[in-house]
């Protein structure tokens, strides 16, 4: 799978919004509801979750929200919610290590991923 996490919380590339709606099912949430609580309609949810409309940046963090997850979490199936808040929680370290640190904890997990 193809994720670019981005995110004002976890500057990463833009997430993978095909579990949308997986996410509003797992969280039984109507669409009214995270329209409402995201402050548009529930035809534009709709579009969201069918990938016909993008979500603007300004909503990623509130659609995390509203699904009591990461943004980063957005972009696994709710299943796996866990390898994405892993993924999160490394996006952050990373984010606070000097570049040498984080280029060579790159190289070891690629040296894991052979």
């Amino acid at each position: 799978m193809s994720r670019q996490p981005v995110t004002k919380s976890a500057a990463m590339p833009t997430p993978n919004w095909t579990h949308l709606r997986a996410w509003r099912r797992a969280q039984r949430l109507t669409l009214l509801y995270v329209a409402e609580t995201v402050g548009t309609t529930h035809s534009t949810v709709l579009r969201w979750e069918k990938g016909k409309q993008a979500v603007p940046p300004e909503k990623f963090d509130e659609r995390a929200q509203v699904y009591g997850c990461t943004t980063t979490e957005l972009s696994y199936d709710p299943n796996d919610r866990a390898r994405g808040a892993l993924e999160h929680a490394a996006i952050r370290l990373a984010r606070d290590l000097p570049l040498d640190k984080v280029e060579a904890w790159v190289a070891v997990g690629r040296a894991m991923a052979r």
